[in-house]
């Protein structure tokens, strides 16, 4: 049985939670769910730009998990751009 997730600080909720190339419908499109945990690590790493151990701190998780978040996000959305998804990103409220 595995250990239950630890709960993660999340500064802020996104603005809009969807994503999606224009002039396409959404009946067109496969959707990559990102948890909310998957968008907070890109937006400390990535668009914040401190180190992991700083952002780690910031989430209360390890550094290991901040990189294995990190990494799955990135993965998520980077499929998302390259195979022309939607991406949906589940805050705490949607229970994802």
């Amino acid at each position: 049985m595995p250990r239950p997730c630890k709960k993660r600080r999340i500064k802020e909720n996104p603005k809009f939670n969807y994503f999606k190339p224009a002039w396409i419908p959404n009946s067109k499109l496969e959707q990559i769910d990102l948890k909310i945990d998957e968008y907070e690590a890109v937006r400390l790493y990535d668009y914040i730009g401190l180190d992991t151990k700083q952002w780690a701190d910031k989430m209360e998780i390890s550094p290991s998990t901040f990189n294995r978040i990190l990494k799955s996000a990135r993965y998520k959305i980077s499929k998302a751009l390259i195979e022309t998804k939607s991406i949906k990103i589940y805050s705490k409220k949607d229970n994802a």
